[in-house]
């Protein structure tokens, strides 16, 4: 592959690549202590996804292989040869995957800050078996209108209106921002901006609490119905991995 492009992330940031799994034409390889991503087409979304990957460094490269930063004009290191292998056949899908550790963007630190603004909640996460027992005996009314997701410890994400009637902690989603109950974003940076910066695509939740933010990709959702609910009790069960 005659590389355009190249990443590298620390080694401990392996969960962060799932949402580039699904990408055609990046390849990955692994070091003693990074991962290192390259791919012959940068896209203006491409590179915004690469730019918030958590300690990543980013760049262009060389005909001979040299690397520049891609805010920089002198060459830094070179692109390491090794067993370059396609991206989904390395990556295995997870939720969540984590963002923007201890980075988040690129000209300002952001925060969360107590606001009294109140506002109703669309999201909750709760542990998955006190949605499961919720679900057994609500009526299809109170399902019809919910997703979640699920990974494989339990933790479970609801979205939607009328939110169930169990405890857990509360989000409000604006533009696929989930900022915990209570809190607002400081600089105060409209939803819409975020979600743009940070590359959310349709369907996909950003879900931001004071430990940092974590990405669930739409694709990890399902609608919540008796049935999804079963399958994903009987998967957790079974020590099936219910994010994939």
């Amino acid at each position: 592959m005659k590389s355009l492009w190249a990443a590298r992330i620390s080694k401990n940031c392996e969960t962060a690549l799932g949402r580039l799994r699904l990408i055609p034409g990046i390849e990955v390889l692994e070091s003693e202590s990074s991962w290192w991503l390259r791919g012959s087409t940068l896209t203006d979304e491409l590179q915004l996804k690469l730019r918030t990957l958590p300690d990543g460094e980013l760049f262009r490269v060389l005909e001979d292989g040299q690397l520049i930063p891609i805010d920089l004009r002198v060459p830094h290191g070179v692109l390491p040869d090794g067993d370059w292998r396609p991206i989904r056949e390395v990556i295995s899908p997870s939720l969540p995957v984590t963002l923007f550790a201890g980075k988040v963007a690129e000209q300002a630190q952001l925060k969360l800050l107590s606001s009294y603004d109140e506002q109703a909640a669309n999201v909750l996460l709760v542990p998955f078996q006190a949605l499961y027992q919720w679900g057994q005996t609500a009526p299809l009314i109170r399902l019809t209108p919910l997703r979640f997701a699920t990974r494989l410890d339990g933790t479970t994400i609801v979205c939607g209106t009328p939110l169930p009637s169990i405890r857990g902690q509360f989000f409000v989603e604006r533009d696929g921002i989930a900022i915990v109950a209570g809190r607002a974003c400081s600089p105060a940076l409209s939803t819409t901006m975020l979600a743009g910066r940070w590359g959310l695509e349709a369907g996909d939740l950003c879900l931001w609490d004071d430990e940092g933010q974590q990405l669930i990709p739409s694709g990890q959702f399902i609608a919540c119905g008796r049935s999804a609910l079963q399958s994903t009790c009987d998967a957790l069960r079974r020590g099936v991995d219910v994010s994939e």
